[in-house]
């Protein structure tokens, strides 16, 4: 008789974490072998959810969020094995259930936040959420459909925006320093960005850092900066296919053409840094980049229950 979806998502995630947790003794391995231990190890943490069915959604979610970025913190035991030789394991595995942190010795970095401080982050953050929920219902409410189809985008994506994208990592960064847990900022207000390579300085953070340190950094991206850029898109673009993956179990392409177009708006945006009034154009341009490329984003999470973020249909068509 299988197990019930629920338990076995339980189950699958204290195999992962304890698998990855085992890791540690990899440090001792010479870098090719402890670089493939970890390249299979990754790999298997990655797609470990591909045991659940992708019905009821709940326990799929929950193994989706914290089985994948096993592989992506093992990616960093490796890159950074000097420094995690000087460190305890225990240290290790304190950070490992955490799955917004993801390069260690970065948020180490940061210094303590007072608890007035964090607790108003928190305040802002639920705040957001709530207006998002809020926003949600009302574009259900709203209900614009045919040739509106990019209004109720525009609306559903602000929603999202506030909901996961900024007011959720706010959440969580918030509460993770209350509980005296060292991070990073998780976002920094990326609907003011200026151009789009200034939205991937300010959005997800934790994600940019890892792909900064464990990518751009070891494949020579500061003497290639171009070649560097290219290859952290094509990497995340392959990585959030994957995710997708793991719930629509076929590959829909959504994700590489979002990192595509903005790997290429980030490579003609890298070293403009807009002043005066032209700030105010460039958050409206990027405003507007992000809003369009964004129908790729959301359409492929709506493919995993179709009409869940497109009841009245999307901009863009599923194939």
């Amino acid at each position: 008789m299988p197990l019930d979806p629920l338990p076995a998502a339980f189950l699958i995630w204290f195999a992962v974490h304890a698998l990855a947790a085992s890791m540690w003794l990899a440090l001792r391995l010479p870098r090719w072998p402890r670089f493939v231990l970890l390249t299979l190890v990754g790999s298997a943490c990655f797609f470990s959810p591909l045991l659940l069915p992708t019905d009821p959604l709940g326990p799929l979610i929950f193994a989706a969020v914290t089985c994948p970025v096993m592989a992506l913190k093992l990616i960093d035991l490796h890159v950074a094995a000097a420094w995690w030789r000087g460190r305890s394991p225990w240290l290790w595995i304190k950070y490992l259930p955490l799955p917004f942190v993801l390069v260690v010795r970065k948020h180490l970095d940061e210094p303590a936040r007072p608890r007035a401080q964090s607790a108003r982050l928190l305040v802002r953050g639920v705040l957001e959420v709530a207006f998002g929920l809020w926003l949600l219902r009302m574009a259900d409410a709203w209900a614009f459909t045919g040739g509106m189809a990019w209004l109720d985008h525009t609306v559903r994506a602000l929603a999202f925006y506030a909901i996961a994208f900024d007011g959720g990592f706010v959440v969580v960064c918030a509460s993770l320093r209350l509980l005296g847990i060292h991070v990073m900022d998780f976002c920094r207000h990326p609907i003011l960005s200026t151009t789009p390579a200034d939205f991937w300085r300010r959005y997800n953070r934790p994600g940019g850092r890892f792909l900064y340190e464990d990518i751009f950094l070891p494949f020579g991206g500061r003497t290639a900066p171009l070649r560097g850029t290219l290859l952290v898109f094509a990497a995340n673009g392959i990585m959030h296919e994957a995710l997708s993956f793991l719930f629509v179990r076929e590959i829909l392409g959504y994700q590489l053409a979002f990192f595509a177009l903005h790997a290429v708006a980030v490579v003609l945006t890298f070293r403009i840094r807009p002043r005066g009034t032209w700030k105010w154009v460039g958050r409206f341009l990027t405003f507007w980049f992000v809003i369009a490329t964004s129908a790729f984003f959301l359409a492929n999470l709506d493919a995993i229950r179709p009409g869940s973020i497109y009841p009245f249909g999307g901009p863009i068509p599923l194939p």
